[in-house]
């Protein structure tokens, strides 16, 4: 397939990428990497994501949306990975190394790379929102929910996560809409789905728009769930549908769940916090480090069949081990304080210890869960697909002992605008190996492929 480049006015032009990827066993194999990156000027207004709202001059990561006309935008991918590691010289194989020995929100905060200044989090927009980078991780697991009374599995299938893949976990970094947990609120365990069950709440089924046929539970008295079905105009369609208007939605498959990820599976509050107790919600296996309060009421909650389905979700709300509690930094992915908190009093997805009637809103204390409050869902971004996506070529050579150089490679290499900056691999044994080039001459840029 032949490279194309475009000529353009300085300072007019839009910039992609070129990536290729290849996997092969009896083959030397070759990636080539084309990319001129370059910062938007940014905003030195210290503004906090929980307090007002984030726009294109405030976020970290200015010069506009991650996701653009169906693809990955190459220039937004750089900065927000170069902000989140801190490092502006990072690259495939240290972005995967920085997340298996995990960044916190608040290591992030203080970053200064990529044209961030320190003391604030990190934050971009990605398919129309706007979100707050909080954890980055590497995937490591394939938990099996156990509830599928309803069919739906289909996320946890085919998807294009990997062990190892770099997570970054981002939250929505504000909202004033309010909205009920549950249309309902009692303190009974015994009920078929309990008020404070999250896999069977209003806000997971209907408010963030999952991918999952089962439904919430209207009332108390509910035998059977109700199933309004997936809506095309939900605000959150573009990060739980497959499919909308009929086209195919690509953006979902940079998209992790919480099945991926290990830390969720285990996660507890008392492991983060100085809080006793397992909370509801909180992991969607067994908890670590700390006890139930009350051990009979527990097993009739997180022993019902829908219990874990939220660890198939591609959106989710955040819990309290999560975010973090009081007034310290602490929890999964500790956040500073100021940062966590929201203009309007906000929901997780924690049950308090031992109610099946109140949450535990952002921050701590009790709500019922028919209260309206505001709420902040967040995600995974698989920033390694994101990373190798940005695809336009595939360079297969058969393995003849010798080293191999670009312009033999590939027809489309013009050393007169191009330089290779960037090496991984000899190119010369049979395996994977990965070239970046960087146009020199600003004028130009490489036409991407979706």
């Amino acid at each position: 397939m032949q490279k194309e480049m475009k000529k353009e006015t300085r300072g007019g032009y839009k910039l992609y990428a070129l990536y290729a990827k290849i996997c092969c066993i009896l083959f030397l194999c070759t990636a080539i990497i084309g990319g001129a990156f370059f910062v938007f000027p940014l905003s030195n207004k210290n503004v906090s994501a929980t307090s007002t709202p984030i726009t294109d001059s405030t976020a970290t990561v200015s010069g506009g949306d991650l996701w653009k006309d169906g693809h990955i935008d190459s220039a937004i991918l750089e900065k927000i990975i170069k902000q989140v590691t801190n490092d502006n010289n990072v690259n495939e194989s240290s972005l995967k190394n920085y997340a298996a020995n995990k960044i916190t929100a608040d290591i992030m905060h203080n970053s200064t790379a990529g044209g961030k200044s320190a003391a604030k989090e990190v934050t971009f927009k990605f398919g129309g929102e706007y979100w707050q980078a909080v954890y980055l991780s590497a995937a490591d697991n394939n938990f099996d929910a156990n509830g599928k009374a309803c069919g739906t599995d289909n996320l946890i299938n085919g998807s294009p996560t990997k062990k190892g893949d770099a997570i970054l976990t981002i939250m929505l970094a504000y909202n004033t809409e309010t909205v009920q947990w549950n249309k309902w609120a009692e303190n009974n365990f015994d009920r078929n789905y309990p008020s404070t069950m999250y896999s069977t709440s209003y806000i997971r089924n209907v408010v963030l728009n999952v991918n999952d046929s089962c439904g919430y539970s209207e009332s108390s008295t509910a035998t059977k769930l109700t199933n309004l079905g997936q809506n095309e105009s939900n605000r959150f369609a573009k990060f739980t549908m497959s499919t909308i208007g009929g086209e195919e939605n690509k953006l979902i498959n940079y998209i992790a769940k919480p099945a991926q990820m290990k830390w969720q599976e285990v996660e507890s509050t008392p492991n983060y916090t100085t809080l006793p107790y397992y909370y509801f919600n909180e992991a969607y296996g067994t908890p670590t480090k700390g006890a139930w309060h009350t051990p009979s009421n527990a097993n009739k909650l997180v022993n019902k069949q829908n219990y874990n389905d939220w660890a198939n979700d591609l959106i989710w709300i955040p819990s309290l081990g999560e975010t973090g509690h009081g007034n310290d930094t602490n929890g999964v992915w500790k956040i500073p304080y100021n940062n966590r908190a929201n203009s309007v009093v906000t929901w997780t997805r924690t049950g308090e210890y031992n109610s099946a009637s109140n949450l535990t809103k952002l921050g701590g204390s009790n709500v019922p869960a028919n209260e309206k409050l505001s709420y902040r869902p967040a995600l995974h971004l698989n920033l390694s697909a994101a990373f190798n996506s940005i695809s336009a070529d595939d360079v297969n050579t058969e393995y003849n002992g010798q080293k191999q150089t670009i312009d033999t490679l590939v027809s489309w290499y013009d050393p007169a605008v191009m330089a290779v900056t960037e090496v991984d691999g000899n190119f010369t044994d049979v395996g994977d190996h990965t070239v970046k080039v960087t146009l020199t001459d600003a004028d130009y840029v490489f036409i991407g492929e979706d």
